[in-house]
C-alpha cells in the first residue's frame, strides 16, 4: 500500500516543478502532453498484459473499454478534470492483481505519469 501511495507523490512532484521552473512550462507544454500520453499508453499496455495473464478477462474488458474512452476523451477535450479518473482507472487493478512483478511496475509507471500530469495540471489552471 506504501508503494502506491508514494506513485501517487508523482503528481506532487510534478506539480513542484511547475513552481521550481515556471519559464518552462510554456515552451515545453507540448512535450509534457506527448510524455503523458506515451506514459498513459504504456500504463493502458502494461495492465492489459497482467490482467490477461492472471486470467481475469472479468476485469480486463470494462478496463479497456474505460481507457479507451478515457484517452479519446482526453485528445479530444484536454481538461484536468478527467484526471482524477485517470489515476482511479490504473490504481483499481492494483488491487485486482496479486503479482509482485505487477505491483512493482504499476507505481513505478503511475509516479512517472504524475510528473507531467502534475505540471500540466498547473499549465491548464494557469491557462498558459
Amino acid at each position: 500500500m506504501l508503494k502506491l501511495l508514494f506513485s501517487l507523490g508523482g503528481f506532487l512532484v510534478g506539480l513542484l516543478l511547475s513552481f521550481i521552473a515556471p519559464e518552462e512550462l510554456k515552451p515545453g507544454k507540448k512535450y509534457f502532453i506527448l510524455i503523458k500520453r506515451i506514459l498513459f499508453v504504456m500504463l493502458f499496455f502494461t495492465i492489459n498484459l497482467f490482467l490477461y495473464q492472471a486470467n481475469q478477462y472479468f476485469y480486463l474488458i470494462p478496463f479497456t473499454i474505460l481507457a479507451l474512452v478515457l484517452f479519446v476523451i482526453e485528445l479530444k477535450n484536454s481538461s484536468w478534470h478527467w484526471e482524477g479518473l485517470n489515476y482511479l482507472i490504473f490504481i483499481v487493478p492494483y488491487f485486482l492483481n496479486t503479482d509482485s512483478t505487477f505491483r512493482l511496475v504499476l507505481p513505478s509507471l503511475l509516479f512517472l505519469y504524475g510528473l507531467p500530469a502534475g505540471t500540466l495540471f498547473r499549465i491548464k489552471r494557469k491557462k498558459l
